[in-house]
Formats: structure tokens, sequence, C-alpha cells
């Protein structure tokens, strides 16, 4: 008798011990979800953490303007709607996946998700669930203008003013100083502490190369060590000279024919004409022109015309001769040597 009450009493803690086990087992097998403590940056990819049982799928819900970038898993395992993320889980107890932040400063995103294991009974994710992207509580203001090589340009800070700022320039940008004191420079990184200074400003020096550009980020820790982009102006360049292009000689002929040869050379152009004509009165006539034209262009244009026509007519005038006294001498001579013959 007392052996079957001893056995009864086992048998009941036997069984009281694994519903214990096993309850506890099923409250460990629970999904849940991790992110970041802190806000995110705007536009910034984050990672979201998934523990499972490892078998059966998870379901995520995003909110509009946040984007699922990539997982763990293989892409054969993930599939996207919209807005709905669905991981098929093959032993994979945990997992992440990433998404990116939209780019509205303090905006905030409840993520909803269920794990459906192999029964088709559906565990909703606990966990964390809600996001935030950060407010900018600091901003920096920057010259519109480009920096002349080697230039200053003034960097103004504007936060709440207790707290530190961190700012890094780009390689070649020098600091000149500030209108607070520079707690400290570790290579391209500016580090000034705040104690009610909610605004103030700092110098830089650009380098020499034209074109050059710096982006410079920054960041704001308030007095609860959080965290805080700067927000604002970012960018500042380095004027580039504008070349002035030469003007292009152009060369140009008189007489307007189109073609452009430069200068012609001077065109002489001589006629004589001579007439002799026998008349009553003998009258030779030579008449000479020259006449010789050079022109000179240059650019501007510039025309010069030299013309000389010297013209020339001499005349000659002599005695006039009787007709038929070119035939008279002849006879005479003839008549005078047949006289002296017959006189011999």
């Amino acid at each position: 008798m007392n052996r079957n009450i001893l056995r009864m009493v086992m048998i009941f803690i036997m069984v009281m011990a694994v519903t214990s086990m096993g309850t506890i087992s099923l409250a460990d097998e629970q999904p849940e979800r991790s992110l970041p403590v802190e806000c995110i940056e705007s536009g910034e990819v984050f990672t979201v953490g998934i523990t499972s049982p490892g078998t059966g799928a998870v379901v995520e819900t995003l909110c509009d303007g946040w984007v699922y970038v990539t997982s763990s898993l293989p892409a054969d395992q993930v599939s996207v709607d919209g807005n709905t993320i669905t991981f098929t889980l093959v032993g994979n107890p945990e997992f992440t996946y990433e998404v990116q932040a939209p780019d509205t400063e303090g905006t905030n995103c409840t993520i909803v998700g269920v794990f459906t294991d192999i029964d088709q009974v559906d565990h909703p994710i606990g966990g964390d669930s809600e996001v935030t992207v950060c407010s900018a509580i600091a901003s920096r203001d920057l010259p519109d203008e480009c920096v002349e090589p080697g230039g200053e340009v003034q960097v103004t800070i504007t936060s709440p003013g207790t707290g530190t700022i961190t700012e890094t320039i780009c390689d070649g940008w020098t600091y000149v100083g500030s209108s607070i004191d520079l707690y400290d420079q570790e290579g391209n990184d500016l580090t000034f502490v705040l104690a009610g200074d909610t605004t103030f400003t700092y110098t830089l020096q650009a380098p020499d190369t034209e074109g050059a550009s710096c982006d410079i980020a920054g960041i704001f820790r308030d007095v609860d060590n959080v965290d805080h982009a700067i927000g604002g102006e970012s960018s500042v360049v380095v004027c580039a000279e504008t070349a002035t292009p030469s003007p292009t000689p152009t060369a140009t002929s008189d007489g307007g024919n189109g073609d452009n040869e430069g200068t012609p050379a001077p065109t002489t152009n001589e006629t004589a004409n001579a007439t002799a004509t026998p008349t009553a009165n003998a009258t030779a006539t030579a008449t000479e022109t020259t006449t010789a034209t050079a022109t000179l262009t240059e650019i501007p244009t510039t025309t010069a015309t030299a013309t000389e026509t010297p013209a020339e007519t001499p005349e000659s005038t002599e005695t006039p001769v009787q007709p038929g006294f070119g035939i008279a001498l002849p006879l005479i001579g003839l008549a005078a040597a047949y006289l002296y013959r017959k006189n011999e």
C-alpha cells in the first residue's frame, strides 16, 4: 500500500517536472527582435536582429519610407512585397537584415512581425519594435561662394551650447583659428568643448589646388553622452579659374574674291603705245603709262592703297619736207655728171 502511494507520488513529480521543462522551453523559443538603442541618422543603414525557433517563416512589416536592403540569409530564402519582407527559415534560429532610414529628421517606425511555425501557428515577434531618425540639434553654416586657392573660409556652428563638437575636415585643409579655444586636434578631427557657447566660428585655410572640395562631417555630443549629427551645410569648394579663349586671326584680301591668302604682292601694269603717221606734218607720238598698285591688309583690317600713274607724252617736230624734194636731189646729181663728161 505504501509502495503504491510512493509510486504515484513519484509519477506525479515526474509529470510536473516534464511539464515545467516544456513550459520553460516554449518560453525560450519565443521569437524576438533587436534594434539599435540610439536614434538613426538620416539615410543611415542599420541592422535588425531576429532570434526564432529556427524552422518556419518570419514576416516583418516596415513603415513607408523605410527601405529593406539585404540580409544574412541566402537570397532564395527572402521575398519582398512592398513593405513586407518574408524570411523562410530552415534551421536558422538567428539572422539579421538591414534597413535604410528615410531622410526626414525625427520620424519613427514601429516594426511589426510574426513567426509562423511548422504547424502554421503564428507567434508575435517580441523584443524591440520602434526606431527613430535623429533630429539635428546642431547645424553648420558655410559661405555660399567658392574660396580662392590658399584662401580662408569661416565655418559657423550653432548648437544647444553645452557639450562637445567634433568636426572632421579633409586632407589639405588646415585649421587656422576659432572664436573659442580648440580643445584638441588629432589629425583632421577638431574638438571644441562648449560651456554655454551656442554659436562659435572657426577658420580653415583652403589648399592651392583649384576645384578641390571638402565635405565636413561633425558630431555634437550632449551632456548625456548622446551623439547627434551636425546638420546644415557641409561642402566647400576651391574656385577654379576660367580660361578666356584667344581670338583666332583672320586673313583677308582686297578685291572681295573670298580668298584669304594674306597680303597680295604689288601689281604693276605697264602700257606703251607708239604711233607714227606720215602726214604733211610728220608727228611721232610715244605714250607710256605705268600703273602701280599695292594693297596691304592686316588684322584688324587696315587697307592702304598707293597708286602712281606717271603719264608722259613726248612730242618731237621736224622741219617739214616739201613733196618731191627727195627725188629732185638725185636728178640734179645725174645732170651735173652728164655735163661734166660732155665738156671733157
